[in-house]
């Protein structure tokens, strides 16, 4: 019955504890938790040491300009700098324990969560049988499409509006560190904070005097850099 009664969580715990030596399962009572004690402090000197050869070792190596240690400088300064990458993390964390992590704070509402899951992306046009009026080439910053005077004006893809400025452009942040931007709207349908998914209507496009078409001025950024967005989307 004792055997039975055993906690089964305290089991799990048990099993993982990966400081105890499995000679340790022999002993009991206080000799077996003295055993634990040393065995964890053995590992801390351990790696106290380690710590202090690798630090040692950079701190020697930074006096010499052998490009081994100029590529390792330069390594190690470019991975310090770098911002870490939450997104992957709870990405993996919600796969492994099928939830979010708690211990994140910007993951408390999943919406970065939600932008880091989407398994499948399905990509649309901006506007429907728009025609390519200047490409990227020419404008460096995004392209210009034409299409129906007044057209509606689609999401590319899944996305949360992060921005509406001036009530004529709409800013949409994607996964990957996508955003795509939509400007010259006469009519915009969204609002800051609002979640959008691939061709949802998210406003129109602005009429021109005396005719019979409207243009659209798309971009979209990778990052900070703006790229060609056709090689993104694929127009009618």
């Amino acid at each position: 019955m004792e055997e039975l009664e055993r906690d089964p969580e305290k089991l799990w715990k048990q099993s993982r504890n990966h400081w105890n030596d499995p000679s340790l399962e022999e002993h009991n009572g206080d000799d077996a938790e003295k055993r634990r004690v040393f065995s964890f402090f053995q590992h801390i000197k351990i790696q106290t040491i380690l710590a202090v050869i690798v630090f040692v070792a950079m701190l020697v190596g930074s006096q010499y300009d052998h490009p081994v240690v100029t590529k390792s400088k330069s390594w190690i300064r470019s991975e310090l700098s770098s911002s870490f990458d939450f997104v992957a993390v709870a990405v993996w964390y919600d796969n492994l324990f099928e939830g979010s992590p708690a211990f994140i704070p910007r993951f408390g509402n999943n919406s970065q969560l939600a932008l880091a899951n989407q398994s499948s992306i399905d990509i649309v046009a901006p506007i429907e049988q728009g025609i390519l009026l200047r490409s990227f080439a020419d404008l460096l910053n995004g392209i210009e499409i034409v299409g129906a005077k007044q057209a509606e004006v689609h999401a590319i893809e899944k996305g949360r509006i992060i921005l509406v400025p001036q009530g004529n452009s709409v800013i949409i942040q994607h996964s990957n560190e996508r955003m795509s931007i939509y400007t010259r709207l006469s009519e915009v349908n969204v609002e800051s904070g609002d979640w959008v998914e691939a061709g949802t209507t998210i406003g129109r496009l602005a009429p021109i005097e005396e005719e019979d078409y409207s243009v659209l001025f798309f971009s979209m950024k990778q990052g900070d850099q703006y790229i060609d967005p056709l090689e993104v989307i694929t127009l009618d």
